[in-house]
């Protein structure tokens, strides 16, 4: 156990803990990362530990093969040090320290606050949630798309979609998959994209890359569907504002239009108007 719990975890209300995000970071130069782990600390139940999810393949389909036993070792290394020195943790600044010096391809996120009960469910919960598997992150992506047909469909303009259009830009590394698309002059790739639950350097870097391939997208005439842009849904958690207008500039920089899922009267008024 990383943590000594006064009393019995079952019988105490909830308090604050801090939880910081573990990233697989190969060259910080790049600002790219994915999500591995997640660090939990409870000052006031002295609980410390680190969990990580099986992301290898995921790590490389984003970074090409990697040194999976060097990651191994790495995570290994995060925690055993939490369980073994959970007691020399005894506030925020403590576990800030800890993550401040952490410099190798394994790096922690600030710790960001988060109401807990029971400090092993709410770890599994962080996991699941912030890192979870292919499986889930493919299960994930399949409830956005769903969620979005259901008020696409609601607001009577589903008829004047097409579904699950891919194109391959010859610049682009891989095809850009989209569940739903539209014309209007060109065909518009509607790709709905989940920050929620995400931290913010995450979102600006997957803000990134997207914008990017949306500009790439919008220099591409297709073969077959002739000129194509690209068009963001993209969901937050409501107290997530800074990161919003944070993507929403970044995709504003590189020309491709952000619509959020409490912001959609735009995109299908526009959709509407295409279809007379």
């Amino acid at each position: 156990m990383g943590g000594v719990h006064r009393g019995g975890i079952a019988h105490m209300s909830s308090t604050k803990g801090y939880y910081s995000i573990i990233q697989y970071c190969p060259d910080p130069s790049r600002l790219e990362a994915v999500n591995i782990g997640v660090a939990l600390f409870c000052p006031e139940l002295r609980f410390l530990r680190a969990r990580f999810g099986r992301r290898r393949t995921t790590v490389h389909q984003l970074f090409g093969k990697q040194d999976w036993e060097f990651v191994t070792l790495q995570q290994s290394a995060i925690e055993a040090r939490l369980a073994r020195e959970h007691e020399a943790f005894q506030t925020l600044e403590d576990f800030e320290a800890y993550v401040s010096r952490r410099a190798n391809a394994l790096m922690l996120t600030s710790p960001r606050p988060v109401k807990v009960e029971n400090p092993e469910s709410e770890l599994k919960n962080l996991l699941r949630r912030l890192v979870g598997s292919q499986r889930e992150s493919a299960e994930r992506a399949a409830r956005i798309s769903k969620e979005l047909g259901e008020i696409l469909r609601s607001a009577g303009v589903a008829s004047h979609l097409r579904r699950d259009v891919t194109v391959h830009p010859p610049s682009l590394p891989r095809p850009v998959k989209v569940p739903f698309a539209y014309q209007n002059g060109r065909l518009n790739l509607i790709e709905p994209i989940q920050f929620e639950g995400q931290t913010a350097a995450a979102i600006f870097n997957r803000a990134s890359v997207w914008a990017v391939e949306g500009e790439f997208l919008a220099d591409y005439n297709d073969p077959e569907l002739g000129k194509v842009g690209l068009v963001v849904v993209a969901k937050f958690a409501p107290e997530q504002e800074h990161e919003r207008n944070t993507a929403a500039i970044v995709f504003e920089k590189h020309g491709v239009p952000m619509h959020t899922f409490g912001t959609l009267e735009p995109l299908i008024e526009d959709i509407r108007q295409q279809s007379h």
